[in-house]
């Protein structure tokens, strides 16, 4: 299956993720109310920082998988081996979740009037659920890794929709956060069944060297050690980087900043969230290549890679980060919360297109089995984020705390990227950056900035202020869209003749 077509899938995919997060989030809040909805922000954190238990294998078995060099026995002698992990990991979490669910339900969410028995009924759930999504998310890590992404994102269209959507009617006729809770396990639980029958599918006529439905294979574990260790401080920091200042508002700030914090947020992720396809894609290609030595064809996917998250992100966070409070109100109808909330949405957006833009040179470092770069950069960050963040707990300001996510992830992203591209590609990381990605970014700052000057939309209205905003994104979009046909017309024909690539390709096939 061609890149395009991977690639198209997986847009499909994420887009259904970031649109149901702007659809659903509103209702969530109307339903079940303000407080119970920092509860589920809450959540949201405590699921992501334990899926580093993943221990960086769902990497590791796309890694396997995408291999040229190794036959269909010692994959699925890997999958297998990695699988088991996985069980004992739930079991972990699962124990995890009972023995500290009413310590964190006692300790954050301060001012909050729900029962704490019942918020720490409600986390326990969590983690049991967050199991269930690392098996999910193994079981679809595999598919991807064989490059079978319309399997595999029909599968987490089916969990978005299942998960977010359907949970309304229920919460409709019982609108506790209990009922919200236990369906989202059902469903995680169901979808991670069904993904392990699609892989035993896939897997049918693999050979094998046990049949036995719990095993340990410590043999193939040694082998994968390194990467997945690497991966897992990886993740591990990602987690802190990322969450940190999620927890940070829960424990020392009153649950109503927690929801202006968690909407303001998810602006950015859901940016982040629409160019995450293009990990996805662009990771078992650079694999495929790298293990091939093709180091001129694995720069040349670098570059487009790195055009499409552009298209992909830079409009729609162009127009937002323009108009942040009409869009707060056109999503969520309360104009009070969107004048609260407007001031962090552009700092938070910056911060996620920061990550965005980080997403192939990590992609480079992964294909390459290479995570040291990632690691100590990952624990600077951390350092400098967990100094700023003292000061925004000190003076007990939201803004403080996105400005000093905004920084770190832009200045960790430049260096990152510049570190990465000179190591496996040796050419101008910043000169090809300015191409791929300054012009895109240039294009529709200046295009959202004049259709916010000069084509006015009547803001006092929700309708109006939505046609507004999707105004600008369709407009943005089809600058950047011009910007990405126009600028690599040239730059693709340097690539192949590029004398650094070159020299660092002689080099390593010495």
């Amino acid at each position: 299956m061609n890149l395009r077509t991977n690639l198209i899938a997986s847009i499909g995919s994420r887009a259904i993720s970031a649109l149901s997060t702007f659809l659903f989030v509103p209702f969530y809040i109307d339903i079940l109310g303000v407080e119970a909805f920092a509860v589920i922000a809450l959540s949201v954190s405590i699921s992501a920082i334990l899926m580093v238990l993943d221990l960086g294998l769902s990497a590791s078995i796309g890694r396997e998988m995408a291999r040229t060099d190794t036959d269909d026995c010692e994959r699925h002698r890997s999958f297998r081996a990695i699988e088991n992990v996985y069980l004992l990991i739930i079991c972990c979490i699962a124990i995890l979740g009972v023995l500290f669910g009413q310590a964190l339900a006692n300790n954050t969410l301060s001012g909050t009037s729900i029962d704490r028995t019942v918020i720490a009924c409600c986390l326990m759930i969590v983690a049991v659920e967050a199991g269930g999504q690392l098996l999910f998310r193994f079981y679809i890590n595999a598919q991807i890794g064989l490059e079978r992404h319309i399997s595999a994102n029909l599968m987490l269209i089916a969990w978005t929709i299942f998960r977010n959507a359907f949970v309304l009617i229920l919460i409709g006729y019982w609108p506790y956060l209990i009922t919200f809770f236990i369906w989202q396990l059902g469903v995680t639980l169901l979808l991670a069944a069904l993904g392990r029958l699609a892989c035993s599918q896939m897997m049918k006529n693999w050979p094998t060297q046990t049949r036995a439905l719990f095993n340990l294979d410590w043999k193939a574990l040694k082998k994968l050690r390194q990467f997945a260790f690497g991966m897992l401080i990886i993740s591990l920091i990602a987690a802190l980087n990322t969450q940190l200042d999620k927890i940070l508002v829960s424990v020392y700030f009153a649950a109503e900043q927690l929801t202006i914090y968690t909407l303001a947020s998810t602006m950015g992720t859901s940016i982040l969230i629409s160019a995450s396809p293009v990990l996805t894609v662009t990771l078992p290609r650079l694999t495929a290549l790298f293990t091939k030595g093709q180091t001129h064809e694995a720069l040349l996917v670098y570059r487009k890679s790195m055009r499409v998250v552009a298209l992909i992100a830079y409009p729609a966070a162009a127009a937002i980060a323009f108009n942040a409070e009409e869009m707060m109100y056109a999503w969520t109808g309360d104009r009070e919360l969107a004048l609260h909330t407007a001031p962090l949405v552009p700092m938070l957006l910056v911060g996620n297109l920061a990550i965005a833009a980080a997403t192939i040179p990590h992609a480079v470092a992964i294909a390459n089995g290479f995570t040291t770069y990632s690691n100590i950069l990952g624990v600077c960050s951390f350092v400098v984020s967990a100094f700023g963040y003292y000061f925004a707990v000190i003076f007990n300001e939201l803004i403080i705390l996105s400005f000093v996510y905004m920084m770190v992830q832009s200045i960790g992203t430049a260096v990152f990227g510049w570190s990465v591209f000179k190591k496996y590609y040796g050419a101008s990381y910043f000169k090809t950056l300015a191409v791929d990605h300054g012009l895109v970014l240039a294009s529709v700052l200046v295009a959202a900035f004049a259709i916010n000057h000069y084509v006015p939309f009547p803001s006092n209205n929700r309708a109006f202020a939505g046609m507004g905003i999707l105004f600008n994104v369709i407009a943005c979009f089809s600058v950047a869209a011009f910007s990405v046909w126009l600028a690599p017309k040239i730059s693709d024909r340097q690539v192949k003749t590029h004398p650094e690539v070159r020299n660092v390709e002689r080099v390593r096939n010495q």
